[in-house]
């Protein structure tokens, strides 16, 4: 019973929020008492999403929103240790909805963060950024570590879309934000997806030149072998016994 009100009230307070998201900030956003409701919800769910498994994603999104609402100065870390911690949970439809959960309303504004009173962004475009990245990973998930893929998939137009966003993202940010490995190898995988077998193979090549994080060298080297093998490059199964493990 307890944890049903608790429950129902944070929904509550989300729901006012969410209807007033133009004005409220101004109001209330600068008020500790407000601060301490967030904390205390953030404790709640956390200790439910911990206590109950199976409801990980659901009391997580929750908790993910207090977390950023009440300022919490490890929350954009927190975000991405979330996303690989849903990753292994084998379920990309998991990944999708908490990575969704930062890319509404209530965190951006016509696609950008929204402005706390202070003048700061509620949350960095970097943090947007891997959340476009991780939902356009969950949707061609199936593709991953596969020999060919169906070009005519609409998956590929939301992966566009998703990296169209990011884009736009880089292009309003005040400072620089470099590709990561997920985007580089994300861009490379829609060209393989959409049949550019050169530009894909390029792209991988270029990448593979300066990426330093292991799982995406993999990645890329395997997708590269792929591209390899369908345009008969005897290069290819070099490239793949790279790319394989031991």
């Amino acid at each position: 019973m307890i944890i049903l009100r608790w429950h129902k009230l944070a929904l509550i307070i989300r729901r006012w929020q969410s209807i007033n998201v133009h004005w409220h900030r101004s109001l209330i956003s600068g008020h500790r008492v407000f601060d301490g409701l967030h904390n205390a919800f953030l404790a709640h769910f956390h200790e439910l999403a911990e206590a109950r498994p199976e409801q990980w994603v659901t009391y997580n999104k929750e908790a993910t929103y207090h977390r950023f609402q009440g300022g919490h100065l490890r929350a954009e870390r927190i975000l991405a240790e979330d996303f690989v911690k849903a990753s292994e949970l084998d379920s990309p439809e998991s990944v999708r909805e908490l990575a969704e959960e930062v890319l509404g309303e209530e965190y951006l504004e016509e696609g950008q963060p929204r402005l706390r009173r202070s003048g700061k962004p509620l949350i960095s475009r970097t943090a947007v950024i891997l959340a476009h990245l991780t939902v356009a990973a969950a949707v061609v998930h199936r593709y991953l570590g596969r020999p060919t893929v169906n070009p005519s998939d609409p998956a590929w137009n939301e992966v566009e879309r998703r990296l169209a966003l990011v884009d736009e993202l880089r292009a309003q940010s005040p400072e620089p934000i470099p590709p990561s490995g997920r985007e580089t190898y994300l861009r490379a995988l829609v060209l393989f997806g959409r049949g550019r077998l050169a530009e894909a193979g390029e792209l991988a090549r270029s990448a593979l030149r300066t990426e330093q994080d292991h799982e995406f060298r993999e990645a890329l080297r395997l997708l590269l072998s792929r591209i390899q093998t369908q345009l008969n490059d005897p290069e290819a199964e070099d490239t793949y016994r790279d790319s394989s493990p031991g």
